[in-house]
């Protein structure tokens, strides 16, 4: 465990950025977190969140290994997992979802609810892709 971690309240209240898990959490949300020790692995299907750098990341665990100490994770608007984080980097798991004047906990989403997900962010990459490349066409011809 990092000393920042372990100098942290147990729960605390962020709110939640991106698209990368719709449709379960949308930007906007605030998710309650519960601080983890560092040595207890998540439930498969919970929302966990870890550092990457500079950035916190919120992604929901798909499987762990124990033998290893490692959680997969993966975002829900995505197929493509994320690569294995050590168990001691996992420092949080999401227990409630506040939206609006209502709570919940943040279950996984349906199949057809994740594809869902997946369809409204392809949309924003294409047409950042097709922008991009024009661009680059833009300033080949000057």
């Amino acid at each position: 465990m990092t000393p920042d971690s372990i100098a942290a309240p147990p729960v605390m209240v962020t709110p939640f950025r991106g698209k990368s898990m719709l449709p379960s959490l949308r930007p906007g949300d605030r998710i309650v977190w519960r601080r983890l020790d560092g040595t207890t692995f998540p439930p498969v299907g919970a929302v966990v969140g870890y550092e990457n750098g500079d950035r916190f990341i919120a992604h929901r665990v798909i499987r762990v290994e124990r033998p290893r100490a490692l959680v997969w994770t993966r975002p829900d608007a995505a197929f493509r997992t994320d690569p294995p984080v050590r168990l001691c980097e996992v420092h949080w798991m999401a227990i409630e979802v506040q939206r609006d004047d209502r709570s919940f906990p943040p279950a996984p989403p349906r199949e057809w609810e994740r594809l869902l997900g997946c369809i409204v962010r392809v949309p924003t990459r294409f047409v950042r892709g097709l922008a991009g490349r024009a661009v680059r066409r833009a300033r080949r011809s000057w």
